[in-house]
């Protein structure tokens, strides 16, 4: 495998680590918690990231599990981005449903890179990525930004609720 998709491989098992480290010792009352209505909370943010994953899993081509909330963070048939924001009016799934998601497509999406063929992260794709790339690696490079970005306010989160520091190991 080239060494930039081993790389890119090895920021996504540490973010699959990472999710799961942020969300310790977290209650579902503590994840509910904003700042203020203009900051998302701890567990949209972890369900946004879900949705995200599973979202990722159709794009390369593995299939995974329904995610029954994609609804709650995407809006269907939107151009991308499309994700929604959080509405209180919506219903939420509690940290352990997260949690059970999150490590089915964290599996299922390691799987399916370490067999994916390096000419495939090389194909050009119809839409550009953020950072103007047009490749499957350009996508996923930005995939694991987004990912990091996330579990990094989720961090920040955990420590205005009192909760010791995220654990990197």
């Amino acid at each position: 495998m080239h060494q930039a998709l081993h790389t890119l491989c090895a920021q996504f098992g540490l973010n699959n680590r990472l999710f799961r480290n942020v969300l310790e010792g977290v209650t579902d009352e503590q994840a509910a918690w904003q700042p203020d209505n203009r900051v998302n909370s701890l567990s949209w943010i972890a369900g946004h990231l879900t949705a995200t994953r599973h979202r990722n899993l159709e794009r390369i081509g593995a299939i995974a599990e329904l995610f029954p909330y994609m609804d709650v963070f995407f809006i269907k048939d939107a151009p991308p981005p499309a994700a929604r924001a959080l509405d209180p009016a919506l219903t939420y799934p509690d940290l352990e449903e997260l949690r059970h998601y999150w490590d089915l497509y964290a599996k299922a999406f390691n799987h399916a890179l370490d067999k994916m063929p390096e000419a495939q992260f090389r194909a050009e794709l119809p839409s550009v990525s953020p950072t103007g790339g047009r490749t499957l690696l350009d996508i996923l490079s930005f995939v694991s930004l987004h990912e990091s970005y996330h579990i990094g306010q989720m961090s920040t989160l955990r420590r205005q609720l009192g909760l010791p520091p995220m654990s990197f190991r």
